[in-house]
């Protein structure tokens, strides 16, 4: 059985609970992998994180992770674990960190050259 993460952080973090449902059904439907439609909330700081082979975060405003939160975001990343991340409003800068810290350092360079342009 196919079990999803719900992430939760400080803010506006379960605004569009939908979303977990299409992609579990779709999931189901197109691999016939049984899947536990049970939302399991997991804080990005809790070791249980690392159980999930998914984790979706969805959500409204600006947000910052603490150096916990971040520490094993990196880890559940780094061992394969995917993150479906979906902003549902104007304020996204938070939202452009998440996907920015994820590049390797040097797309970083790039991008930081072409952001004053």
């Amino acid at each position: 059985v196919l079990r999803f993460a719900l992430v939760q952080y400080s803010g506006s973090w379960d605004v569009y609970p939908a979303i977990q449902n299409s992609v579990q059904a779709a999931v189901r439907d197109n691999t016939g992998i049984a899947v536990d439609f049970a939302s399991h909330v997991v804080k990005l700081d809790d070791p249980r994180l690392l159980n999930f082979p998914l984790a979706f975060m969805t959500g409204h405003y600006d947000f910052q992770f603490s150096p916990a939160e971040k520490a094993n975001l990196a880890t559940y990343l780094r061992r394969g674990g995917m993150l479906i991340a979906s902003s549902l409003a104007v304020g996204i800068s938070g939202w452009m960190l998440l996907i920015r810290d994820r590049r390797p350092a040097s797309t970083h360079q790039h991008a930081d050259a072409t952001e004053g342009s």
